[in-house]
Formats: C-alpha cells, structure tokens, sequence
C-alpha cells in the first residue's frame, strides 16, 4: 500500500453544539504544522453575521480563518461558503424563507476546485447527520455526494454513548467511511468527571472507529488557547497520527498487478476472449460505484457508458433503492414462492401490472433474462398444449436476435459466432429477416415500414400452424448491433399475430423500464403482447431479477378445473430465487424513483443530446451510419474504415480517457444511465469522438 491523503475530510457532529467549529479549527492548525495547506469550507452557513462594512459573512468560517491563521483571496473565500443564508435556522427552513434552492451540483463543484488550489479542505456540516437540507436531502446525502470520509465531533459528557453510537451506525448504514470519532469536553471539570472520562475509554472500545482526539474545554476561545491546545497535541504526537488517519490508501500497480494475477487464475468472465483478456493492460479493477461513475481500486473514475451491462437504468448507489434494500434485509432474506407468498413479491406484482400496457397483468419471477425467456417459451407452449391445440410447437425470431444463453433462449436467438458448438443441442425454430433500421429510411417516395414487414408477413402467413409464438425485441436489437426500427413494424406484427391466432412475446429485457424513451418500447407502437419478459433495469442493476408477465387470457389456461383430472395444466417451472424478497423491495423502490423523479418526463433533453452527439460523430468516419432511440446512440463503422477493428481501438482508447464501453462487433454505442447528466452525457460523447480521432490518426495500428 501507498499512503496519498485525501482531498479532505467531513466534519459532523452527534448534534448542534457539540464542537464541530471549534475541533474543525484545530483540525486546521494540526495539519498545517505538520506542511500541509489545509483550508476550511462551510459549504452551507445559516445565521449570517454583519461586519462593520455591513456585509454579511459567514461566522463559522470566519472563525476557522482567523483561529487557524489563514490567509484566501476573495475569489477562494466565495469557494469556502458556496450558500450563505440570513437566518439562523436549519438550512431547509432558511433556504424555504429566502426562496432559494440549495445545490448539491454547486458545493461539488466548489469543493473541486478548492481542492485544486490547496492541499486539504476541512469540509464543516451544519448541524447533525440528518438535518435537513431541502425536502429530499440531509447532511449525509451532503457527505455522499461529496465522497469524503468523516470525523464525527461529540461531547464526553453523559447521554453522549448513545448519541455518538447511534449517529455511528447511520452513517456506516449509508456506506459512509468514518475516519474517526472527536470528543469534547463540556466543562473545566471534564477532566476530573468520571463519567465523561469512562465515556472516553467506552467509546474508544466500542465504537468501531479511531478515538482521535479528547479536545479539553476552553474558558476562553482565542487564536492563542486554539494554538495553545493544538501545540499540545502536537507534541503528544497527534499531528502525525491524524495526517496518518486520513491518509487514504489507494493500491499501487503491484498490488493492482496482484488482483490481476488472483482474477486470471480463479475468476472466468462472460463473454470473453482468455487469452486476450489475460495479456491486456487497459482493464481496471472496480472498486465501487456512484451516479454514472465505476470508481477503480486507486479511485480513478469511469464514466459507465453501457449502464453496466444495460442494468443501471437509474445510475449506480440510487439512494432510495439502496434504503430498500438494507431496510428489508433487516426483516426478511429469503421466501419461496411455492405454495407461499410474501408481501414484497404481491406488492411488487401489482405495482408492475399498473404500469405495464394492457391486460398484462399476471406476473411470474425469476432471477436473470434468459430464465424469464425460458419461461415465456414454455408458457407459450403449454398455454397451446392446455387449449388442446396440436402442432404449434415452433417459433418465429428475428435474425441478429439474441434473448439469453440458456438452450430455449438460444434456440429463438442463435447467433454462429456465439453457439456454434451448440447446434446440435437447439430445436429448429424459424428466423426472420431483420427489420429495416431506421437510418436507412430515405424520402424516397418507398413504403420502407411495408417493406420492412414484408419477409415476416410472408414466413407468418405461411407457419402460422405451427408457430406457438413471435418473439422480437421491441424497436431495438440491442445485443444484435443496436439495430433501431420503426414501431410500426411492432402495430403490424400484432395485428397479424392476433388475426393467425400466433401468441406475441416481446422481450423487453435489454429496452424496458425507460431506455427507449417510454416506460416500455410497446408502448410506443401502442401494442399490447400477450406474454412480456422484463429484467435489467427493473432493480436499476442493484439485485438480481427478471419476470414473465402474461395476460389473463393466458394466465387462466393453466387452471385445473379439477386437481386430480389427468391432464395437469399446472406450470410446472421455478427457481430458487423467485420472487426474491430483496430484490422485489429493490424493484418497488426503482418503480417509485421513476415516478417520484420524473426520470421520463427528464429524458427528452438527453435524448436529444445524444441523438445530436451521435450524428456528429458519425461526420468523423467516412461512410458510417448513426441512430438513436431514447438513451441508446450507435455509430456503425464500415469494413473500408476498418469495421470492428477500429471499434476495438477506438473503445479501448476511450477506456483509457475514463469512459467504459464495449463495442458490439463494428457497432460503437453509448447506454448510459437514465439519470446521466447533461454534463455527463456531453463529457461522454466527447471522449468517444476523441478514441475515434486518435484511432484515425494511427490507420496502421487499427
């Protein structure tokens, strides 16, 4: 391990009144003997005072300055106090009198660039951990979004273990890293009190967390008692040792190398290359995650621009989510749903059927997509099978499909590069052309939407006997290349499907909860399918989940009109994690932040970023075709600028320059959060024009 210090520290405190000025300014003066420029913030300061200009300015930073003899410049003193506010109240209330709104986006971007100008930022709260900050946000959701660790500030005297231990577990509950625990004494007999000296030694055992300092009462709060006791400290060695604490340990490349050895002896990774994977030096190990950002083992950030794997529809460590989570943990880990229920899994049943289009409201659970697809195959062979209906035993897919990995999947989704050694272990089913992407779509006077239709109208007409059911994934192919079509396609296939009595299923794993624009792509071709499959973003990425959601039509097929009949309609399917009550609180929570958000209401701005983002993008490479759909943007690179090569070389560039993807084949695309910021989207958009240029610039190494 190497020690680098962080950017700095989160002062808190068990309450208002406990010491947090006063521990911040000594702080200040023990980090500055030991050479290091450390300088204070008050990012958020109510009860301003007036100086004899009659300016308002903020006391507590004030103090720090002069306590600590510091020297900022105008430009740096407007860094340290980003909201300044009149009255003396908690900083909601005085936000509300003022009618002003409070930006976690502003202090963030002070905070960055103090930190750029000096070595260390003494970050003070207001108040204690949950104090209100607007509607939605306390102080801690303050701490988290800055990323620092914290110092909790508490005084020795009695009631203080149950304060400081209870203000401990919140903030561990939340994942904040706690660097160490500050006591304070209340009186000039502290000292002497037993209480507040077992306190002490209590505390120091029990909390969990380094007892860094006992900061004795000042009779009288001066630049010379501040210095006084910070003098003392130092001689008793408490310079070093705090420097020491908040030193963040970051891996070195030995030790980085190391994970690296461990992952190519133990760990085996989907979809991808041994051999290639083992001599690369460009993949990082993650460590975390936050927003739109994967965070490295040595706290580097990547932009994440597939959503990691196209889950984290609502960006990565959602609040309300991670709540949910670790709220119902508490109560309940594991049900089964044989013969039993469980009241996430209801609850979560109903929420889904009153968003999803239709009748669809029957809702099966599994665990991942291609579980889901499985069952939707079975379901829709059965449902024949218990209608007594004979020869409907095929399927009709889309060529380029993909629904999963398990054999039925593969068998509606058979790609050669991928299942090859898999064809004789896949029942015959009947593909389909593709339908016309989007960006081909001239104005050329051309029926394209007919035209497009025209090979699976043909193939349906004539299998129609035998075809259990369609299945498509709607608007977009995602896996298949981000191939992008024409809802009407989907307004054909219904029809069609409902005139040969043939059952539809779409897939909406990949294009569901938002991606497309819409809460699911059917709705946008005001489609209802008869059997839906769901997955990826419906947990944001945060469990493990998918689900099979059929019509009652379909549903009440599987009825045993008498339970010992011969003939046995029961779907005789599960898994072991059905249901799975953590991830069901997972679900609802995500279902509650679209609304609550207004994560759809949001999205046509970044849409139409991104969609912009990608045309330019495709002006860089000669012959090269954009699209894009809600937060899906693709670049398809042709053969004669070098196809999936200059891909590959262009992403891997962009790895490097802190934006993660992967290309597909010869398709460079972007599937970022849904809660991605303009910003963000902008900054991701640009690095990707960046590897595409410096890929042009080496034509020999492509």
């Amino acid at each position: 391990m190497i020690g680098e210090l962080n950017k700095g520290i989160f002062i808190t405190g068990t309450g208002t009144g406990v010491g947090k000025t006063l521990c911040s300014s000594i702080l200040l003066r023990l980090l500055r003997a030991e050479g290091i420029d450390a300088v204070p913030m008050k990012p958020i300061q109510t009860g301003s005072e007036i100086d004899a200009a009659g300016n308002h300015f903020a006391p507590d930073l004030d103090f720090h300055l002069r306590m600590a003899e510091i020297e900022a410049s105008a430009e740096e003193l407007k860094l340290m106090n980003p909201y300044l506010f009149k009255p003396a109240c908690s900083p909601h209330l005085a936000a509300e009198i003022e009618q002003r709104t409070i930006r976690f986006s502003e202090i963030t971007k002070a905070f960055d660039e103090l930190s750029t100008r000096r070595k260390f930022v003494v970050v003070e709260g207001a108040g204690g951990v949950f104090v209100p900050i607007d509607s939605k946000n306390t102080m801690v959701d303050l701490m988290l979004e800055l990323e620092l660790p914290v110092v909790v500030v508490a005084n020795s005297q009695l009631g203080t273990i149950n304060h400081t231990l209870l203000t401990l577990e919140a903030l561990k509950s939340r994942g904040i890293n706690v660097s160490g625990l500050i006591l304070t004494d209340h009186d000039s007999n502290a000292s002497d009190d037993f209480i507040a000296n077992d306190n002490t030694e209590l505390l120091s055992k029990i909390a969990g967390v380094p007892l860094l300092m006992r900061v004795p009462f000042l009779s009288e709060i001066s630049v010379q008692s501040i210095s006084d006791v910070s003098t003392n400290f130092q001689k008793r060695g408490f310079g070093k040792s705090l420097v020491s604490s908040l030193t963040a340990n970051k891996l070195i490349d030995s030790n980085l190398a190391q994970l690296r050895k461990i992952d190519h002896q133990h760990l085996w990774h989907a979809f991808t290359d041994i051999n290639r994977f083992e001599n690369s030096e460009d993949y990082t190990v993650i460590e975390r995650s936050k927003g739109s950002y994967l965070i490295d083992v040595s706290g580097n950030k990547h932009l994440d621009g597939i959503s990691s794997w196209w889950c984290a529809n609502l960006g990565h460590g959602n609040k309300k989510i991670i709540s949910a989570l670790q709220s119902r943990s508490r109560e309940i880990q594991q049900c089964i749903l044989g013969d039993l229920s469980h009241s996430d899994a209801i609850y979560l049943a109903e929420e889904l059927a009153a968003i999803l289009p239709g009748d669809l409201n029957h809702v099966f659970f599994a665990s991942d997509g291609s579980s889901a697809v499985e069952a939707s195959l079975k379901i829709a062979l059965q449902y024949w099978w218990n209608r007594d209906v004979q020869g409907k035993k095929r399927f009709i897919y889309l060529a380029n499909s993909y629904h999963g990995d398990t054999l039925g999947a593969i068998s509606v989704g058979f790609i050669e590069s991928f299942h090859a050694s898999l064809t004789d272990f896949v029942w015959p089913n009947y593909p389909v052309k593709s339908p016309l992407t989007t960006d081909l779509y001239t104005d050329n006077g051309k029926d394209w939407d007919a035209e497009s239709f025209a090979p699976m109208e043909k193939l349906l007409v004539e299998r129609a006997s035998e075809v259990a059911a369609v299945i498509v994934e709607p608007l977009c192919q995602a896996a298949g290349g981000m191939r992008i079509y024409s809802p009407d396609y989907l307004k054909r296939l219904r029809k069609l499907c409902s005139e040969l009595g043939v059952l539809l299923i779409a897939d909406e794993i990949a294009v569901g909860f938002g991606r497309t624009g819409t809460m699911f792509a059917c709705q946008q071709a005001d489609v209802v399918p008869d059997i839906m499959v769901l997955g990826k973003g419906m947990t944001s990425g945060a469990f493990p989940m998918s689900a099979t959601v059929v019509t009652p039509e379909i549903y009440n097929s599987f009825r045993n009109a008498d339970p010992f009949a011969e003939k046995n309609r029961t779907f005789f399917h599960g898994h072991t994690f059905s249901g799975h009550p953590l991830a069901a609180a997972c679900a609802r929570a995500a279902i509650k932040v679209f609304k609550d958000e207004k994560i759809l209401e949001l999205l046509p701005e970044k849409s139409a970023i991104l969609s912009e983002g990608f045309v330019q993008l495709a002006k860089l490479i000669p012959g090269s075709r954009s699209n894009a759909l809600g937060m899906i943007g693709m670049l398809k690179v042709p053969a004669e600028s070098g196809g999936a090569k200059f891909a590959a070389a262009a992403a891997t560039i962009a790895r490097s320059l802190g934006l993660f993807i992967r290309p597909l084949g010869d398709v460079l695309y972007l599937y970022p959060p849904l809660t991605t910021s303009a910003v963000e989207l902008k900054r991701m958009i640009d690095i990707l024009g960046e590897g595409i240029k410096r890929s042009l610039s080496k034509p020999g190494k492509v």
